[in-house]
């Protein structure tokens, strides 16, 4: 594509820092707007529905953050491997963590689905009000070992019981592009106990929402799914060696 002056000059205008920052606004505005629109329409309708139905409800409030982001700050999404999810949604999902987008992304993606967060996250107004509502794992951080029974225990029964993937973070919190952290096995070790297979699931959104700072940057983040894994005569070491490992060759291809 040929670039004329005058779009030469658009296009750096729309990434100049003021616009940068008037984007973000506009972006945290719809945010908080449709945070405490569905919070409050959950409010008036989950006494006559199903577990199943205020979840699949929910996620739309998710779309509602992901098209808001597209449409004030130019962040959009590619993914690869869809094809790789099966159909039985027992499976467990172990990804790299880099902002708050991949909660909502993969929140949509691979609806219904129990993702692993912070119980910290349920503390905040209207927000962890909604969280909680959706079958998600909260785990205490602070006591490693608590928080690790959680993960099997909880991640079982959703396994088990309510016919759900369980998405985790291995490094546990959120990491800079380029800064991969340490995995934790707990999350290979849940896929063994339940006898399901892996899959490995790596982003850069981090690019576009870069974690702990106000400004969004316009861009693509890329997904990619791979393969499942079978957890037949693996360790949990094994897995998350792998996981790593596949992770950082798709971050750094």
């Amino acid at each position: 594509m040929v670039y004329t002056l005058p779009m030469l000059f658009f296009r750096s205008l729309a990434c100049s820092l003021p616009i940068l920052i008037i984007r973000s606004v506009l972006f945290y505005f719809l945010y908080a707007f449709f945070t405490f629109l569905f919070g409050f329409l959950l409010l008036l309708v989950k006494p006559f529905i199903s577990q199943s139905h205020k979840i699949k409800f929910l996620n739309y409030w998710g779309i509602f953050v992901l098209y808001s982001l597209r449409l004030t700050c130019g962040v959009r999404f590619c993914i690869t491997g869809l094809e790789n999810l099966p159909k039985d949604h027992k499976f467990v999902m172990l990804a790299n963590h880099q902002s708050e987008w991949e909660t909502y992304c993969f929140g949509y993606l691979f609806q219904p689905v129990s993702i692993v967060l912070k119980k910290e996250l349920l503390d905040i107004p209207v927000f962890g009000w909604c969280i909680s509502q959706m079958n998600h794992i909260a785990i205490d951080r602070s006591n490693p070992r608590l928080a690790l029974k959680s993960i099997q225990t909880k991640g079982l029964a959703r396994l088990n019981e309510d016919n759900m993937p369980v998405l985790i973070f291995p490094e546990g919190t959120r990491r800079a592009p380029g800064d991969l952290g340490k995995f934790s096995r707990g999350g290979a070790q849940l896929a063994i106990n339940a006898g399901v297979p892996v899959l490995f699931v790596s982003h850069n959104s981090g690019t576009c929402w870069i974690p702990g700072k106000f400004i969004k940057y316009p861009g693509t983040v890329s997904v990619s799914i791979s393969p499942p894994h079978s957890t037949n005569g693996a360790t949990a070491s094994e897995l998350t060696e792998k996981a790593k490992s596949w992770i950082e060759q798709q971050l750094s291809s």
